[in-house]
């Protein structure tokens, strides 16, 4: 395959993602919610334990804005933070009021995915899905060591280390 045609799918590609992220954000403003909180509401709601460290990098959210959600439902009694063993980490979870709300808040949100997941199951196969995560792992990758180049240079001398001996 060409450039070309790479840059062609990876435009339909990050269109296809921003559809999506903007389908969320739409759906947060339609449940009352900014998109954060719908997050950390939808990150808590797998009945699994969760530090705010990990909400934040799983669903990309800077750990004080997590903070500062969770502050904000433990006030409205539907979540707690609790310290388990000895570790600084705190967990966070949803009270049984919490459960309750956010089922109840996430319903059709959560109906609308299993439709569309089922859907896509049945036209691609679940390979898609791991295509994707696969994806993603090695775009992530790939931009972190971009990230970090960029990161080099600007800490090189103007004009780059190449030119330092003919300044002498």
């Amino acid at each position: 395959m060409d450039y070309k045609e790479e840059q062609r799918l990876l435009r339909q590609l990050f269109i296809a993602i921003n559809r999506v992220d903007g389908a969320y954000y739409l759906m947060a403003r339609a449940l009352g919610l900014n998109e954060n909180k719908l997050a950390v509401l939808y990150a808590l709601s797998d009945g699994e334990a969760h530090t705010q460290k990990q909400v934040g990098e799983q669903w990309l959210i800077p750990k004080t804005t997590v903070h500062s959600v969770v502050q904000a439902l433990e006030r409205d009694g539907l979540a707690e933070v609790v310290r388990e063993g000895r570790t600084r980490e705190k967990i966070l979870r949803l009270t049984p009021e919490g459960e309750r709300y956010t089922q109840a808040l996430l319903g059709q949100l959560l109906a609308a995915e299993h439709r569309a997941i089922a859907a896509g199951i049945a036209e691609y196969g679940a390979g898609f899905v791991e295509g994707f995560l696969g994806f993603s792992d090695r775009l992530t990758r790939e931009l972190d060591a971009a990230i970090r180049d960029i990161g080099k240079q600007k800490a090189a001398p103007p004009g780059g280390p190449e030119h330092t001996e003919n300044r002498q």
